[in-house]
């Protein structure tokens, strides 16, 4: 098996087949009774592509171990979402912008065809920290704690980040708001 200590040095193709053994692993390691496998595998190399692209080796955390914890979240995430009978959806839930918008505004943000577009940009445009810490808030479905354990964060940092970034966002669509009035 090839190590890779740094994705931006390869291909997706080559990281895949060398991280594709772990992606199975942990469906079996973490995998419950009841939840399809495929699934699960599927969901992991989703989050392989996610971690190679967002992998920042300046943090100090080796790139393997890095994957392996994604992984292991990214599958009891996937799980919990499941067996709650929630849907599993590409697009932010409704939970996700009823917390930015206020319900006035969400009716309208709602109707824009584009309104899924500015968010994944304006989630771009988040500091790194405040974006990660949403994404895996309301994609993920992770909880804070689990968030805080994942980031190797303090709780209350996390809750302080996930404040501040929905914040901004609230700013972001704010002042996006003005300047389409002011035309």
């Amino acid at each position: 098996m090839k190590v890779i200590l740094d994705p931006r040095e390869y291909s997706m193709e080559e990281i895949y087949e060398a991280y594709e053994g772990l992606c199975h692993k942990t469906v079996r390691a973490y995998g419950w009774e009841g939840a399809s496998k495929e699934d699960l595998f599927q969901e992991c190399v989703l989050e392989l592509c996610r971690c190679a692209r967002d992998f920042d080796p300046g943090r100090g955390v080796a790139f393997p171990a890095y994957v392996q914890r994604a992984l292991k979240y990214r599958v009891y995430g996937a799980q919990r979402k499941w067996f709650k009978g929630q849907v599993e959806s590409l697009d932010a839930g409704e939970d996700f912008q009823e917390a930015l918008l206020d319900p006035f505004d969400l009716e309208e943000a709602v109707c824009r065809e584009d309104g899924q577009r500015r968010l994944d940009f304006y989630l771009g445009s988040l500091p790194p920290r405040q974006g990660e810490v949403l994404r895996l808030y309301y994609y993920e479905n992770l909880s804070l704690s689990e968030i805080a354990g994942f980031l190797g964060l303090a709780y209350k940092s996390v809750e302080n980040t996930k404040a501040a970034g929905l914040r901004n966002l609230r700013r972001l669509f704010d002042v996006c708001e003005e300047e389409v009035d002011s035309f």
